[in-house]
C-alpha cells in the first residue's frame, strides 16, 4: 500500500508542525514583547470568555492559549475586554494574558512609571486591544508586562 513512503514523506511536514507547536506558558509568553495581565478576580467571576481564534493548545487542566485571537471578548459590569488579532492565554479565576508589541495606553497616557498605581476606573488601549473597567483597580508597571488587579 506503500505506507513507508507516505510516512517518509510526511515526516518532515510533522516534525515542521511539532516545532510549532506551543507546549509550555513559558514558551507562549515568549511570542509577544509585552504582557498585559488582567487578573479579574471576583469582579470576573461568571464570565464566559467568547472568542474566534486560529490555533488553540490547552496547555493544562485550566490553562488554553490562543495564538492568534482573532476576536476575544469578555464582559461583566465590571469589566469589558476585547482583543483583535493577537495571542491571549486563558487561565484560572478569571486571568486573561494579552501580548502586544508594546506599552498600552493607560487611561490616554502613553506611559507610566514602573510601580503599582491605584485608580477609580480604567482605559487600557493598544492596537487590537482595549480594556474598560468601571471598578477600583491597581496597574503594576514591570519590565515587559503590565499586570493589572481589579479590586
Amino acid at each position: 500500500f506503500g505506507y513507508e513512503q507516505h510516512r517518509l514523506r510526511l515526516e518532515p511536514i510533522i516534525r515542521a508542525a511539532e516545532q510549532r507547536e506551543i507546549k509550555s506558558v513559558p514558551e507562549f509568553l515568549a511570542l509577544g514583547a509585552h504582557q498585559v495581565v488582567l487578573e479579574a478576580g471576583a469582579a470576573g467571576k461568571g464570565a464566559k470568555p467568547g472568542f474566534s481564534a486560529i490555533g488553540m493548545t490547552v496547555l493544562g487542566p485550566t490553562t488554553t492559549a490562543l495564538q492568534k485571537a482573532l476576536t476575544f471578548n469578555v464582559a461583566t459590569p465590571a469589566l469589558s475586554l476585547t482583543v483583535r488579532d493577537r495571542p491571549v492565554l486563558l487561565e484560572p479565576d478569571s486571568r486573561y494574558t494579552v501580548l502586544l508589541p508594546g506599552v498600552p495606553r493607560i487611561n490616554g497616557s502613553a506611559a507610566l512609571a514602573p510601580g503599582t498605581h491605584s485608580f477609580a476606573t480604567l482605559s487600557l488601549e493598544a492596537e487590537g486591544y482595549e480594556l474598560k473597567v468601571e471598578v477600583p483597580a491597581t496597574v503594576s508597571i514591570e519590565p515587559g508586562r503590565t499586570v493589572v488587579r481589579l479590586q
